[in-house]
This record gives structure tokens, sequence and C-alpha cells, in this order.
């Protein structure tokens, strides 16, 4: 993807390369439009943090009204996406933040190569292909065209590496404090972020160097006064709550530490999780295959440092080595909390880098068969995903066009009927479903925002932060929470998760309310069987 040149003799293939990533942004931009926006098309977590955008537009925060194991952070980044009120819209916002993004990293590896860290030659389409490189890994793995949240964490490692680049060889304060502070709001959108960062700091610690001790730990210092103000002005907005610093506290702290020690048979060896992580697809091409010829040019560097070539040398070894001193610390962090495929997302960045560093290494490279290595390497991997990307979604035109199925006509009918109804009269909870929450702009009366969160969150114990957040632990509160008399509709979505969430526990609780409740599934001529609709009787 990312071809040795510089040379005049290179310059076709170079012409060749950018002409097929022009092709494959294209691919991407059709794939984009042409992907369906219906509930189920994208996944469920979004609806989730687009709902709580739209709360964050009314003014209402997290763990005031509505909890997830996320920090208050995700309000704030969804909250355009919300206020633009599509799934489409959302996805074309996430590509132009992959672009930005991509772009800047270009840009750090060129202030990186200029300041010896990267060995690039002039005129060289390194930086060019590794922004390709990183659109269309963000785009392409499982959860990039759904817009997660980890779009956004590799946004803000971009950002820092791009300021920490800056900071080389002479540090500043404000730059450093700067990078801590984005930095945080990397670790405050995905947590697992920080075991890796703190692996990275601690190599950076204890990398040879002419800098003294004193120098490297100011560094670190300013790097953590920034973040700590991140930490501070995100907890800023719950002073003037009533109990917010106790619902901030339970909600970002005490509940995800709670949740992660409470879940059972969750946990997976490194060597599965590593696996998972080198198989994880991108177009096609799994991550390792990305990864095997850059590494011979991250060895051809090893090998000249090891002979003692000028410090120059050694210094190249910075970023791929601690790029993989963060995909360890991020695979380690997996194995101590939990993992979602989705979660590989965040191996973009140091992925990247290393991929970058490499080819870097191989164009620098006195052999002319490690030059043509690369080049080809670039050349193939580029007809590839040309293929995979842009001729499969041109031979799919038209695929996506036949109509909705009859649950999205069920969904589309009922959301025509509610937004139709005035006032009171068109309130709703949906417990399963918060795509409906966030089209139609209406809270959830269910305090966990999440199907996993909303009647039975996760099975978890009761206590003090359970409690301060207002989750339905027990079957009285999940019932007290459907049946809020706040509301005038239930919507019953059924998703064979057995438990609170079945259709018995359902009808027990609307028979133990004290207000009468009729189902109108087939007034509201609903017929595909996966929706039920109950209305609270006046």
């Amino acid at each position: 993807m990312i071809p040795p040149s510089g040379s005049t003799a290179h310059r076709p293939i170079e012409i060749v390369l950018t002409g097929l990533w022009l092709l494959i942004g294209a691919g991407l931009v059709l794939r984009l439009w042409q992907a369906p926006t219906a509930a189920g098309n994208y996944d469920l977590d979004v609806d989730t943090y687009l709902h709580l955008g739209r709360r964050l537009l009314h003014g209402r925060l997290m763990y005031e009204e509505g909890f997830n194991a996320k920090w208050p952070i995700i309000q704030v980044l969804y909250a355009p996406s919300a206020w633009l009120g599509s799934i489409r819209a959302h996805r074309v916002l996430t590509l132009l933040l992959n672009i930005g993004s991509g772009l800047l990293l270009a840009d750090a590896i060129r202030q990186l190569a200029s300041r010896g860290l990267v060995p690039l030659r002039d005129g060289s389409l390194v930086p060019l292909g590794s922004a390709a490189l990183f659109v269309i890994m963000s785009q392409k793995m499982l959860g990039g065209l759904s817009g997660h949240l980890h779009q956004f964490a590799n946004a803000f490692l971009v950002l820092a590496v791009a300021l920490l680049a800056r900071q080389v060889p002479k540090p500043r304060r404000v730059g450093l404090a700067a990078s801590g502070f984005t930095l945080f709001l990397a670790v405050a959108v995905r947590p697992n972020l920080l075991l890796p960062l703190l692996l990275v700091a601690l190599a950076l610690l204890s990398w040879p160097g002419s800098w003294s001790w004193r120098r490297r730990w100011e560094g670190l210092g300013w790097v953590t006064a920034g973040a700590g103000l991140g930490a501070l002005l995100m907890g800023l907005p719950y002073l003037f709550l009533s109990d917010g610093l106790a619902k901030l506290w339970a909600g970002a702290v005490v509940l995800p530490l709670e949740w992660s020690a409470q879940r059972p048979g969750d946990s997976q060896s490194l060597g599965e999780l590593l696996a998972r992580v080198a198989g994880a697809s991108v177009a096609g091409v799994e991550l390792w295959m990305l990864l095997v010829i850059p590494l011979l040019g991250v060895l051809r560097l090893t090998r000249l440092a090891s002979r003692g070539r000028a410090g120059a040398r050694g210094r190249s070894l910075i970023v791929p080595l601690l790029s993989l001193v963060f995909l360890g610390g991020l695979i380690l962090s997996f194995s101590t909390t939990h993992y979602w495929r989705h979660y590989v997302l965040m191996a973009i960045v140091p992925v990247v880098l290393i991929v970058a560093a490499g080819m870097a290494a191989l164009e620098q490279s006195s052999s002319r068969g490690l030059r043509r290595t690369g080049a080809a390497f670039a050349l193939v991997l580029s007809l590839i995903l040309v293929n995979n990307l842009l001729v499969v979604e041109t031979l799919d035109l038209g695929a996506g066009s036949r109509g909705p199925d009859a649950v999205e006509q069920d969904r589309q009918r009922l959301i025509e009927q509610l937004r139709n109804l005035p006032g009171e009269a068109g309130t709703f909870t949906s417990p399963q479903d918060f795509s409906l929450h966030w089209e139609l702009d209406e809270p959830s009366s269910t305090v966990g925002v999440h199907p996993s969160w909303s009647l039975d969150p996760y099975g978890m114990r009761r206590s003090w932060a359970t409690d301060q957040i207002g989750l339905a632990i027990s079957e009285e509160q999940a019932c007290a929470q459907l049946t809020d008399p706040r509301h005038r509709h239930l919507i019953w979505s059924r998703t064979g998760r057995g438990g609170r969430h079945s259709e018995a526990f359902l009808l027990e609780c609307l028979s133990r309310d004290e207000l009468s409740w009729r189902e109108i599934t087939q007034d509201l001529d609903l017929s595909s069987g996966a929706i039920r609709v109950f209305r609270r009787e006046p």
C-alpha cells in the first residue's frame, strides 16, 4: 500500500499507485452511499450513542437520566450526528473524520522524518500511502461503516502523534500539555487505550538517549498535566447537578469496574486474542498480511542499529518499536477486560505507523531486491483493494434498492404513527430498540441505554453505584421503569434474549401495573410479529 519511492525510476509506479488509491476512495464513497440505513444494518451500539447525543442537545447529561458503560465525552462526539438525524449523515461525518485524521497522520510522518525518526526520502509517497491505508482500515474493518466510537479515539491518537512529533528535539510545555490533553480524550473514548499508552510511556522513559532523567520526568509531568486538565473539563458540568460528582464517579469509574469484575466467562488467552487481532479483515486482507513486508524494513533498521551505524539509524526504530509495544499493550488490555471484534479498530494507528516506518526503510535500502519487493507489495495490495472495494461495490449497484423487509416496514409505519401524535399522546419507551428514541427525539424511561443495560444490566448485583445511577437491578425496578407513567406507549421488540426481555416478563409487569394497558399492534397494522405495541389507557 505504501511504496518505496523517491527516484526518477519509480515515478511511473507512483502515478499508478496514486490512481489506484483514488479508485479505492471512490469505492469507499460508493459503498457508503448505497449502504442500507435501516436499524439492524449497523452496530446497535451506535443507536445508544446517538440517543445520548440527542439528550445532550436537550441539556441532559449522561448518568443524570441515562447510563451506558462509557464516559460522558460520547455524548459530545455523537451530538452532531444526532442533530443531523440520519445514519447516512453520521457515516459521512465519520468518513470526513477519517480523511482528516489520515491527512494529519501523513503530516505527522513527515514531521517525524524531518527529525530523523522515520527514514523518509524526499518526495516519498509513504505519507500519502499511510493516509490512504488509515482511511481504508477505518472504513473497512468491522464497525467502521457504523461510525463506531473507536473512530474518534483514533482521531485523538493521531492528533496526539502529530503534536508530539513537533516536540522533537526541543519540547515545549504547551505542546506536551496539549498532547496529554488529546491522549486523555482518546482514553475517555476508549479506556482500553490507557494500558498501552502507559507501556509506551515507560518504554520512552527507559529509551537510550541524551535526555536526562530529570527532563524525561518533567516532560511526562506536562503530558500528565494536560490529561488532568481534560479530566477536570469532563467533570465540570457535573458540578451544576445535584449529586453530580457522585453520579459522575459512580457512572464513569465504579460501575464500569464492577461490570468488568462481575462479567463471567469473558476472558480469553493472549494467544487467542493475538490470533483474533492478526486475523482481522481489511477488505478481505487480514491484518498480518499488511505487516509481513513492512516488517522486513523494520528488521533492516534493527540490523543497522545493531551494527552501531549512526545514531539516527537507532532513532528510526523508535516509531515501529513503540507501535509494537502499543499493540502488545492493547491486546493485554483486552485480556484483562473483555473483547468484541470491533475493538480491533483501536489497532489502526500503530499498524499504520509500523507499515509507514517499514516501507520507508525499504525505499532507503541499498538492496535492489528489497526496494522491488516493497514496490511490488504496494502495487499488488492496491490492486486487491481496488477489486475488493470499487469493483465489488460497482457490481452491487442497485442491490440495496430492493424494498424494506416486513420488520422495517413495521418500524417505518410505527414511526409515522408516533410522529403524527400530538404531545404526550406520542410518548413511548422502547427498551430493545433505541433507534426509535433518537429518530423521534424521545427520552427513554429505562435508565440503562442499551438492550443489555435497560432491563437486566448484565445481571449485576446491587451496589452504591447502581443505586446512585438508578439501574434496574431488581425485577421490581425493571417493571417500574417499563411502566413509567410519563410515557403513553410501550414498544416491545422480540430479540430472543429471554429473562427480562421475554414476553412473559413483559406481560407480568403490565398485569401488575395499577394502570391499564392495551395492545394496539394490530390497530397499527404491524404484521411482522417482531414488534408489539401497548398503550396506557387514560
